[in-house]
């Protein structure tokens, strides 16, 4: 089942085009000038074939100090390394591929992670800090009707360099255009980190959060 919600987002450029699989199926959504619509697929067959990766980590949460959506300091090891699970990704806001799919995957995930009944934190950092201010970030945190449980991170240049290369996501050269779709689950200050690469729909994002809380830590 497809639904598109297209009040959360706004056009990208002409041409472009943004896939997500979902089981055997590719669902391709035109865009324009910018973000247009969230896609939200439900996976309906069970014996679908996975088209992600997930490895177990044990990163080290660097302790610096990065500025949300709100222009409020945040100290990033006290944020992630909490008893609460976290929801990570890396994005930037005019990033017109993997970055809104990424985005709209937390959107569509809330609901359901919610009936789950744990308090929990999505936070979403910008590799684009020099564009990509408070200001910036809270106006695409509106677009996504992002709550309080989900926070837009910016900082210095050099300290969202080390935040990257502690989640080993750091990529090759200048151009943001090479960073990878990943999402990271940790459930609790202790636990291993939980690295998704690859685009989840909805139910499996819930499948994968829900067996992070099940397993043995």
């Amino acid at each position: 089942m497809l639904k598109l919600n297209r009040q959360i987002l706004q056009p990208i450029y002409h041409g472009l085009a943004l896939s997500l699989f979902a089981g055997p199926l590719l669902i391709t959504c035109p865009v324009r000038a910018e973000i247009s619509q969230v896609v939200d697929v439900e996976q309906t067959n069970a014996t679908t074939t996975t088209h992600y990766q997930r490895t177990e980590h044990h990163f080290e949460t660097p302790d610096l100090e990065l500025v949300d959506q709100t222009g409020k300091a945040v100290r990033l090891r006290s944020l992630l390394e909490s008893d609460q699970p976290v929801l990570l990704q890396f994005v930037f806001t005019t990033c017109a591929t993997i970055c809104p799919v990424l985005s709209a995957s937390f959107a569509n995930a809330r609901a359901p992670i919610v009936a789950v009944g744990k308090p929990y934190r999505m936070v979403s950092i910008s590799i684009d800090p020099e564009h990509d201010t408070p200001a910036t970030l809270k106006q695409y945190a509106e677009r996504f009707q992002a709550g309080e449980q989900w926070r837009f991170l910016t900082g210095q240049d050099q300290a969202i360099k080390q935040v990257l290369k502690a989640f080993e996501a750091y990529y090759p050269g200048n151009n943001k255009m090479y960073h990878q779709p990943y999402t990271y689950l940790h459930a609790h200050q202790g636990a291993p980190w939980i690295k998704i690469d690859g685009i989840m729909n909805r139910a499996e994002m819930v499948a994968e959060y829900r067996l992070m809380l099940e397993s043995p830590q």
